[in-house]
């Protein structure tokens, strides 16, 4: 791979690990914003609508962490 190409994965990389931050920024003040609500409105329909929003959103927090080491490879480095 040349070094454009190369600088173009790294590029990638970090702006994917700014992405994981933001999310997890926002997966914590949810979660926090949940735990918060009074224990009579932590469950029922709604609240399992969040708790299914923020599993999806860690989940996809989660792949996201793992593509940044594929990428890492892909430029003949490792992580």
């Amino acid at each position: 791979m040349n070094a454009p190409r190369r600088a173009k994965l790294q590029d990638l990389e970090d702006r994917l690990g700014v992405i994981v931050e933001e999310l997890q920024q926002v997966l914590s003040e949810e979660q926090e914003a949940f735990d918060n609500r009074p224990e009579s409105l932590q469950s029922g329909d709604r609240a399992d609508a969040i708790t299914s929003a923020i599993e999806t959103l860690e989940s996809a927090k989660d792949d996201l962490e793992n593509i940044i080491p594929q990428l890492a490879e892909g430029r003949g480095e490792s992580a």
